[in-house]
């Protein structure tokens, strides 16, 4: 019967983490699942629930996903799960709205979501570039002040001197 339960063990940490290829070895997997907190094994109960529940065509719609998501580079992970904490923590109203907006983008011929991506990319370059232009402006300005003050200071000390 421990077998069964450190198995099941086995099953439960590898979908929780959503390692589907079931590769750790099952003692390693075991310490790590006592390791555990409550919260921790609750979450990974409920998610294997869910599990499974889901038709067979989801469950390896959610394995292909995974398997691309693996693939990414550590910087293009990072900015899926920050924009998914953003988008998690909207409200409804706002989730709403953006899922109608994508739906909507998703029916478009893929010609058409390329050109949009690539309008996309240039109002954010030309965003930056703005945001430089400005910064660079600003600095100048700045520039400009500190020397006007410098001179100043100069024209004061060079009084102050001569009428000494």
């Amino acid at each position: 019967m421990k077998t069964f339960y450190k198995i099941v063990f086995v099953l439960l940490f590898s979908f929780a983490t959503l390692n589907l290829g079931f590769s750790q070895e099952t003692e390693d997997s075991v310490k790590r699942w006592k390791s555990l907190s409550k919260a921790e094994k609750q979450k990974i109960r409920k998610f294997y629930r869910k599990w499974k529940k889901l038709d067979p065509e989801k469950k390896e719609k959610l394995k292909k996903r995974f398997s691309r998501f693996k693939k990414l580079s550590p910087e293009q992970k990072r900015k899926i799960v920050k924009n998914h904490k953003r988008f998690k923590n909207l409200s409804p109203e706002r989730k709403a709205k953006l899922l109608k907006r994508f739906e909507k983008f998703k029916k478009l011929p893929k010609e058409e979501r390329r050109k949009r991506f690539k309008k996309l990319k240039r109002l954010k370059r030309e965003k930056r570039t703005l945001r430089r232009q400005k910064r660079s402006t600003k600095d100048r300005i700045k520039k400009k002040q500190r020397s006007k003050i410098r001179r100043a200071r100069r024209a004061r000390q060079d009084s102050s001197s001569s009428t000494d």
